[in-house]
């Protein structure tokens, strides 16, 4: 019995210690960055957004510095759209004017 007791407490103090790591690394950021050495760097590549077109494809728009790209993402293959994508504000509109335009 006091061995079980012993292989139990040991199984729970590992599962907490890969817990406990893991949260370390995404605290830190070490997970995100491929940076490994300066994790404060700033990043230059972002993903905007993601449309699934099919199961098999979806477009994404990355930002590259100051550019946009437009990709279609496949199974078997990449293909770039546009490589200078201008995105497009709404205007803001006041909830009050909403709202009246509703009631109205």
């Amino acid at each position: 019995m006091n061995e079980i007791l012993l292989m139990i407490s040991g199984l729970v103090f590992v599962i907490c210690l890969m817990i406990g790591f893991a949260y370390l690394i995404k605290r830190f950021g070490l997970s995100e960055s491929s940076n490994f050495l300066n994790p404060h760097s700033p990043k230059n590549l972002k993903i905007l957004e993601q449309l699934p077109v099919d199961t098999r494809r979806k477009l994404i728009l990355v930002q590259a510095g100051k550019r946009n790209h437009l990709i279609m993402l496949g199974t078997q293959s990449e293909t770039l759209i546009d490589s200078d994508v201008t995105l497009e504000t709404k205007p803001k509109t006041e909830k009050g004017k909403a709202n009246a335009r509703k009631k109205a």
